[in-house]
C-alpha cells in the first residue's frame, strides 16, 4: 500500500513539474511575442510616418499652376494614416493580450517581471512605476490627429483659396475628414470591446 502511494506521490510530482514547465514556457513565448507585436507595430508606424511626412513636403514646397492632385494626395495621405492606426490598434491589442497572459502566470509563481510597471486602478502607487503617464497607444493617437488635422487644414486653405470650383475637389476633400473619422471610430469600438473582453476574462477564468 505503501508503495502505491509513493508511485501516485510520484506521478502527481511529475505531472506538476511538467505543467509548471509547461507554463513557464508558455509565460516567456507569450512575453515575446507581446514584444515582438509592440516592434512591429511601431517600425509600421515610422515607415507610414516617413510616407506622410514626404507627401506633405512634396505637395507644401510645390507651386504648379494647377493644384488639382494636392486633394489627391491629401487623400492618399488620410488614407494611409487611417490604416496605420488600424493596423497600430490591432497589434496593441494582441500585445496587451499576451500582456495579460504574462501577468496571469506572474501572479501564480510570484513573479515579478511586469509587477514594477503596473498602477492599481485605486491609485495607491506604492512600489509601482512607470516611466511616462502618457501611454504609446494615447501618443499615437495624438499623432494622427494631428497629421489629419494638418492635412484637412491645408486642403482648406488651397481650395478657399482656389479661383476655380471644382466638385471633384470638394469630393476628395470630404473623402479627406470622413475615412479619418471612421477608422478612429473602428479603433474606439474595438479597444471597448478588447477591454470588455478583458473584464469577462478576469471574472470568469
Amino acid at each position: 500500500m505503501s508503495k502505491i502511494k509513493s508511485i501516485k506521490s510520484h506521478i502527481d510530482k511529475d505531472h506538476v513539474e511538467k505543467q509548471v514547465s509547461a507554463e513557464l514556457f508558455e509565460y516567456q513565448a507569450a512575453q515575446d511575442f507581446a514584444l515582438h507585436a509592440d516592434a512591429i507595430g511601431w517600425q509600421i508606424s515610422s515607415i507610414l510616418i516617413g510616407a506622410v511626412l514626404v507627401a506633405f513636403g512634396f505637395i507644401v514646397s510645390s507651386n504648379p499652376d494647377s493644384k488639382d492632385y494636392i486633394f489627391g494626395i491629401i487623400l492618399l495621405i488620410n488614407i494611409i494614416l487611417s490604416i496605420w492606426i488600424l493596423i497600430f490598434s490591432g497589434q496593441n491589442q494582441i500585445m496587451l493580450m499576451k500582456l495579460y497572459r504574462v501577468r496571469e502566470i506572474e501572479k501564480k509563481y510570484k513573479l515579478k517581471q511586469n509587477y514594477f510597471w503596473e498602477l492599481e486602478q485605486n491609485r495607491k502607487n506604492q512600489g509601482r512605476y512607470r516611466t511616462y503617464r502618457i501611454r504609446g497607444v494615447l501618443l499615437i493617437k495624438y499623432l494622427f490627429g494631428v497629421l489629419v488635422l494638418s492635412s484637412v487644414v491645408y486642403g482648406l486653405i488651397e481650395f478657399s483659396n482656389s479661383n476655380v470650383f471644382s466638385f471633384i475637389n470638394l469630393i476628395l476633400l470630404e473623402l479627406s475628414i470622413v475615412i479619418p473619422i471612421i477608422a478612429i471610430i473602428i479603433v474606439c469600438f474595438k479597444e471597448k470591446e478588447f477591454r470588455d473582453y478583458l473584464d469577462y476574462l478576469s471574472k470568469n477564468f
